[in-house]
């Protein structure tokens, strides 16, 4: 726990010291100091492997020099050994799961945009650069992870943010090859899976410039690979008298709903429509897993840890009040702050239609779009 504490705690610290206050630097300090002890609970309590990841994490700790960029690759190492660690439902898994990863990253670096962009992804590079702060709904966390990247490449901060999105999109790519492979049991059926999502136009399209969709598709893979690890443990009898055998599936069980609902909850703070798969994930547990509709109790530790998730939001009032770049006025404010992260601005554009026909028509729009993605064999 120590050393992710610090983890967390040097790295809040050293992104505070960029305005030159001492006293925002000691916060970010002692707010790490929370972050990273909540962070190793809650993994712990699901089950993860960070205790070995937290071997790796001790290196930027332990580096004498200022350097926060050292903070991004230690952190790539960790989390990329929790996620082998955890992956092998066979001996084979992790190798699969890095094969597909490294794949995947070097078409997305290859075919990478290589400067400044406009639009919307010029936006995104600018926030991640400066700290500042995105349109509606802020997009907190991605601007924090870009911003890390932003560092490794100091004189081209545009190509930072945009191998940020190339990272991410591999990530998702893997996880949603290990996903198909432990609902199909079947490793042609996870590598066919990874590709067809690798390919997809508009996902090859994202993962080559600063965007915010690849963090969502990331997410939105996270949760299912989370559901799909949930859906191959045995379930405890509700209505024995529970053995040690049961205890122990309680237990695993809890831990693994609380891993899926803290991706859920980053992934709705991250951006708001995963609301809509997540409708679809919540019939997916009712129905895999009745049990849960009898016992309450096992709610408490995923509702905290969905809860977690929301903690970058955090970041929009401490910068708003710093005068960031693109900060709009009153995000200091309650009433401020959730018309930016609820993006009431464009609630008129949820739902643009309104009739049959309209929707017949949106259905059109759809089957362009996957059109688009791939060739109609595939």
């Amino acid at each position: 726990m120590l050393g992710v504490a610090l983890f967390v705690s040097r790295a809040l610290a050293e992104l505070a010291a960029l305005t030159h206050a001492a006293a925002w630097s000691i916060a970010g300090g002692v707010a790490g100091l929370v972050i990273g002890a909540a962070l190793v609970w809650v993994v712990n309590r699901t089950g993860g492997a960070l205790p070995f990841a937290a071997l790796i994490m001790w290196v930027y700790v332990l580096w004498p020099i200022y350097m926060p960029e050292m903070a991004l690759w230690v952190g790539l190492a960790a989390f990329l050994t929790t996620l082998m660690l955890e992956s092998a439902e066979t001996s084979r898994g992790w190798r699969i799961d890095a094969g597909v990863f490294f794949a995947a990253l070097f078409v997305y670096l290859y075919t990478l945009s290589p400067g400044l962009l406009p639009a919307d992804a010029g936006e995104f590079q600018l926030v991640a650069a400066k700290l500042g702060v995105a349109h509606p709904p802020g997009y907190p966390l991605y601007t924090l992870l870009g911003w890390v990247f932003v560092q490794v490449v100091p004189n081209n901060p545009a190509l930072g943010a945009n191998a940020f999105s190339a990272v991410t999109a591999g990530l998702t790519v893997m996880l949603v090859g290990r996903a198909a492979r432990r609902l199909s049991g079947s490793v042609w059926g996870g590598i066919v899976a990874s590709l067809l999502l690798g390919i997809a136009a508009s996902f090859w399209s994202t993962a080559t410039q600063a965007s915010i969709r690849p963090l969502t598709a990331f997410f939105t893979a996270l949760c299912v690979e989370r559901l799909a690890g949930l859906a191959t443990l045995p379930h405890p009898r509700p209505l024995s008298v529970p053995e040690r055998g049961d205890r122990q599936k309680t237990l695993t069980s809890k831990r693994a709903l609380a891993g899926f609902a803290l991706a859920f909850g980053l992934g709705i703070a991250h951006h708001p429509s995963l609301m809509f798969p997540g409708v679809f994930f919540g019939l997916y547990l009712l129905l895999t897993d009745t049990s849960l509709l009898r016992q309450p109790r096992r709610w408490l530790l995923p509702l905290g840890a969905f809860a977690l998730g929301f903690l970058p939001w955090l970041y929009l009032p401490i910068r708003g009040a710093m005068g960031a770049i693109l900060a709009p006025d009153g995000l200091t404010t309650w009433r401020g702050f959730c018309d930016h992260v609820l993006a009431r601005g464009f609630a008129g554009d949820l739902f643009s239609f309104r009739t049959p026909a309209e929707l017949a028509e949106r259905e059109l729009i759809w089957w362009n779009i996957l059109a688009l993605q791939w060739s109609l064999p595939v």
